[in-house]
């Protein structure tokens, strides 16, 4: 093939492993510092996306953990376009590369090791075994290992897909003399050795399955191209560096070598899938692509997702929710593969039965006709504008969904009740001329209603607020949602903070994902239309994060955020639809001021509060926030706001005792109850730093429950009911 092109690996901060894979025959970007490596990936994404390819822009990139200025900030924006491996060593304490979406391996690891964690076809090789240490050097694997880590391997690191190759972390050489293997088609000339190749090998054979030549053969870059390509821009030392090498002879076939043993036949090539890691907003073309490639054919050119069109892709379910489909490249079968780790267990798929879904989500097999009024008389006081041009935001929605197994209906759920002489509607929404969703959206914000409040009693709903910033409000909205839904209950949680929405940071949701927003509520006059599910919501967060049960109604992106666009009634519907088909509501709202210019305090916290909504007031032990937070309860006390449904929090106390919860009555007593505090705690704030929503610790947890029971009156969250009863002398009750 003469226009064939070796696959693209960036790495850095790793010299002689950049060496040993350009001798392999790939194309590796790198620089001899993090900056210079750093501003020749960015060349090569650059001319890639210049030249419209787009798969060629998202190649892998290989990095050394340590502490470089800068890296943390750039890996982090790496990792939301294009794959990253981090490669650490064993102790914890010393991991400073953080980032979401990106895979991880403990030093010291073979080549093949690591390039089997990245899906990377890999040829037959002696050098694979190899040996990478702690140090980025690089040695055969005869000689003498370096000292091991004084910690074992991290247990958060991403798991090996299931089809890579499993390579012993030490095993013996190749002979010298051994023939070369089959590698990419048309191996090039063997390149002039390294300093480290002159070290002595072992006369013990290791003997690798033999490689099918043809898994080589693929479209452009997904994982090898086949279509002539613009050379990318590079600095003038990567020229230098790789003119000083021999030039590879791409086309030129070499002899396979002789297999010691009987081996299993090559499977199908597939190619590489970077789902497991890939974040939100990716086109549906770098999902998932398994594709059988009998010969060697030009790439089709690449097509992004645009807005309103979703993926079509058969979606499997992990864990009770529902994932996008995965598959992993294809690797000729290793010599003995290792047993499966037990951590690598939460991670996988079950093999048959699939995991139950949670209670609320199933349908029940005879769900009676909700209940519609007839209105009286068509006098609507309301009238909807006009469809106007909007950006398109993709529909998370699936048009079929899934078939979960029948759940029993909680006790404590409410009856629907129909009233007796229905009113006539105030308005009718006009159906839009042109819908801003490509797919149905359906009647519920759920797919099976545990609690049908249509025409009946609405949700207790909940608004979170403070007069300052920084005391944990949008932290504990929620955990007050995740421990609700962990508890079996229909939540729905709305970001309120329409300028400066954080439920979508805080959950890992990329600001360009084509994700509902409240935005599209207000545009389109449907209030569902800002809801998004938890399955939906799943698929536009990293794979690594656990998945969570509540829905929500995100902030509008910042480019429609003004109350023009999306004003403080279109709040409203959302929230008395949400309070219509959840069992419970929760608000995160925007700072409280002096003087609202949102109207979403004045216009709908306060007046909902005022009514029969409950408020969770927070502050923290300092003057500021207590002061601030007095003045704004004693003025909503004057416009008619009630004690008895104000609860008041103090976040992040250390030392709490009798006498300062005496302090808090006296000082908060006229205008709130007291309903507890929250704790400092490391393992909490570095769970929510990496979009993990923690709502069990200790910390947190007498809190939550306090409040949720005093709202819902739900005995599941009844702290003294679920304390074991003493037992008199004889193993009977006290008498």
């Amino acid at each position: 093939m003469d226009n064939f092109t070796p696959p693209t690996l960036g790495i850095i901060e790793l010299p002689e492993l950049s060496e040993l894979l350009r001798q392999l025959g790939y194309r590796i970007v790198s620089g001899p510092n993090f900056q210079n490596a750093a501003a020749a990936v960015k060349a090569e994404i650059d001319s890639a996306n210049a030249r419209g390819d787009a798969n060629g822009s998202r190649f892998p990139v290989v990095i050394a953990d340590g502490r470089k200025p800068g890296i943390k900030a750039w890996t982090q924006k790496l990792s939301a376009t294009s794959p990253v491996l981090i490669l650490r060593d064993g102790d914890p304490r010393s991991h400073y590369i953080i980032a979401e979406g990106t895979r991880e391996l403990n030093l010291p690891a073979t080549v093949g090791e690591i390039l089997g964690s990245i899906n990377f076809p890999v040829p037959q090789d002696e050098k694979l075994t190899w040996l990478v240490g702690v140090d980025g050097s690089v040695r055969p694997s005869n000689a003498a290992p370096s000292p091991a880590p004084a910690f074992p391997a991290a247990t958060t690191a991403a798991p090996l897909p299931e089809a890579a190759p499993q390579f012993p972390a030490a095993a013996p050489a190749f002979p010298g003399t051994a023939p070369s293997a089959p590698g990419f088609p048309g191996t090039p000339a063997a390149a002039e050795r390294a300093p480290w190749d002159n070290r002595p090998v072992a006369d013990e054979a290791f003997h690798q399955p033999e490689v099918d030549p043809s898994m080589f053969d693929r479209p452009a870059q997904t994982i090898f191209p086949d279509a002539p390509q613009a050379a990318p821009v590079q600095p003038a030392w990567a020229v230098a560096d790789q003119a000083a090498a021999p030039a590879p002879a791409w086309g030129v076939p070499t002899a396979p070598a002789a297999p010691a043993a009987p081996v299993a036949p090559a499977q199908p090539a597939v190619q590489p899938d970077w789902s497991a890691n890939s974040p939100a907003g990716w086109p549906a073309a770098t999902a998932s692509f398994p594709e059988e490639v009998p010969a060697p054919q030009a790439p089709a050119p690449f097509e992004p997702l645009a807005h309103g069109r979703r993926s079509q892709e058969p979606d499997q379910t992990f864990d009770g929710w529902a994932q996008p489909a995965e598959t992993a490249a294809s690797f000729p079968e290793a010599p003995a593969a290792p047993a499966t780790p037990a951590w690598a267990a939460q991670f996988e798929a079950p093999a048959a039965a699939q995991p139950a879904a949670p209670a609320w989500a199933a349908t029940p097999e005879a769900a009676p006709a909700p209940w519609v009024p007839e209105p009286a008389a068509p006098a609507p006081t309301f009238q909807a504008p006009a469809p106007v041009a909007v950006p398109s935001f993709t529909s998370p929605i699936e048009q079929q969904a899934p078939a979960w197994a029948a759940a029993a209906e909680p006790d404590w759920a409410s009856t629907p009740v129909q009233p007796a002489a229905p009113a006539a509607p105030a308005f009718q929404v006009p159906v839009p001329a042109a819908p801003i969703y490509t797919n149905p959206v359906e009647p519920e914000i759920f797919e099976a209603a545990v609690v049908n409040h249509a025409g009946g009693p609405v949700s207790p709903i909940i608004f979170d607020w403070a007069y300052k910033g920084g005391v944990n409000k949008t932290s504990l909205s929620l955990q007050f949602a995740h421990r609700a839904s962990e508890c079996g209950m229909k939540v729905v949680l709305v970001d309120m903070n329409r300028g400066q929405g954080g439920v979508r940071t805080m959950l890992r949701i990329s600001d360009d994902a084509p994700i509902p927003s409240a935005f599209d509520a207000a545009q389109t006059g449907d209030p569902s239309a800002a809801v998004v599910l938890p399955n939906d919501m799943q698929r536009h967060r990293a794979n690594t994060l656990a998945p969570v049960q509540f829905g929500v109604v995100l902030a509008p992106p910042r480019a429609v955020a003004s109350a023009d666009a999306t004003p403080y009634t279109a709040y409203k519907k959302i929230i008395d639809h949400a309070r219509r088909t959840a069992d419970l509501v929760i608000v995160d709202t925007q700072n409280v001021e002096a003087t609202d210019n949102s109207g979403l305090i004045d216009k709908v916290m306060v007046p909902m509060m005022i009514e029969d909504a409950w408020g969770v007031a927070i502050t923290e032990f300092g003057k500021e926030s207590v002061d601030n937070l007095l003045a704004a309860l004693e003025m909503y006390q004057k416009r008619g706001l009630a004690r008895d449904r104000q609860l008041l929090t103090v976040t992040r106390v250390q030392g709490f005792t009798p006498d300062d919860a005496n302090g808090v009555e006296r000082k908060f007593g006229r205008y709130a109850r007291f309903a507890g505090t929250t704790t400092v705690s490391s393992y909490l704030k570095d769970q929510l730093d990496r979009g993990q929503i923690i709502s069990d610790d200790p910390a947190v947890r007498p809190l939550l429950d306090n409040v949720l029971f005093q709202v819902t009156g739900n005995s599941v969250f009844d702290e003294s009911a679920q304390k074991p009863k003493k037992r008199g002398l004889f193993g009977g009750g006290k008498r």
